[in-house]
This record gives structure tokens, sequence and C-alpha cells, in this order.
């Protein structure tokens, strides 16, 4: 069997924040989606889409009117990773929420063949998540985290990095996060799968 290792990095700054994966070519988009969100800790609760070049991948939430209005777009569940003829330095995109999507780079750094035990497997990281409601501030962390001292909106001063989230963004606990995404990843699977599909407008 085909391992993928996978590098995800958050946009505009894929060399702060990422995870790198391993996963079997025989999973669904679906729940490489589940695995990806857990592994960055979103919240789970937005829409999120592919593109493989021109083929456009979407979960099931949004899969009725985005059939409605593109007859091109594809469920995410009938989709094996192996399906994209995916190799080495190959890259697609992840996006999670609707208008100002956030976007995710993902490399396809290794193609291994061998022996697997058929799951995910998170293999190392940096950066403590995407703290999708602060963006923007996290842009701006990102963008300055060379500097000791930043700016802080909230407070109206600049605070020593450590103090600006209260999170550690220079190191990542590859084990933690596996443990998170294992204990999770059943429940977004089901909150997705049952969540009502958003129907055309008439």
């Amino acid at each position: 069997m085909k391992t993928f290792r996978l590098r995800i990095g958050y946009l505009p700054f894929p060399d702060c924040l990422y995870r790198e994966l391993s996963v079997p070519e025989n999973v669904s988009l679906d729940s490489l989606g589940y695995a990806i969100l857990l592994a960055f800790e979103a919240r789970c609760n937005k829409l999120y889409s592919y593109r493989f070049g021109n083929r456009k991948v979407v979960s099931r939430i949004d899969y009725p009117l985005a059939k409605s209005l593109d007859d091109s777009y594809e469920l995410d569940s009938e989709c094996m990773l192996s399906s994209f003829g995916l190799e080495k330095g190959t890259h697609f995109s992840f996006f999670y929420g609707r208008g100002s999507s956030i976007q995710f780079d993902v490399l396809v750094e290794a193609v291994e063949e061998g022996e697997s035990d058929g799951k995910i497997h998170i293999l190392s990281g940096k950066g403590a998540g995407i703290i999708e409601d602060n963006r923007h501030i996290l842009d701006y962390y990102l963008e300055n985290e060379k500097d000791d001292y930043l700016y802080s909106p909230m407070i109206g001063r600049k605070v020593k990095k450590e103090d600006f989230f209260g999170l550690d963004f220079s190191n990542y606990d590859a084990k933690a996060g596996e443990r998170r995404m294992v204990a999770l990843f059943e429940e977004v699977q089901r909150n997705y799968r049952e969540a009502t599909p958003m129907l055309p407008c008439n």
C-alpha cells in the first residue's frame, strides 16, 4: 500500500504554522478533512473544500448547492486520495470556511510503499493552531514572530511574545496532537455527516 507524507501549511505563512501527516492512499477526502482540521485545533464547525488543479471537491453539507451551481463539483466522501494521481512534489489546496476562507497549501513530500496500519498519523508540526476567530491577529503574530515584543490590540501596548496569545507557537507536540485527533475524530465525523445539507435557492 502507498502512504503519502503530506505537509499542510497555513497560508500565507506555511513555514510558521504547519503539520506533517502520514496518510494511507485509500483514505477518503472527508476523513482527511477531519484529520487536517483536528490537527490544527479547528472548531470543525465550518464548511471545507479541496482544489486539485481543476477538480473541486466539497463536503456533503455544501454539495447540493455547489452541484446546482457547477456540475463539476465532487463529493468528498466518494473521493479517495489515491484517485488524484499524486506524486512527490504535487501541491493541492484545502479551504476551511466561506468568504475569506482559511487556506492551506498541501504538499506531497513523499510517496512510500510498504506496510501500513491504514490510519492517519501526525508526524510533526509547528505552531499552536489556527485560532480561526482571530485570524488577522494570528497573521500579525506569524508575520512578526521573530520579534521579542508584539503590539497587543487587546491591551493597547507591546507585550512579550510569549504573553501575546498565552500559547506556545514555537513548539508542537505531535503525539499530543495525534491523541486529540483520535479522541475527537468520530465526534467530528458524526457532526459533519448529521449536519443539514445546504439546499439550492429557489
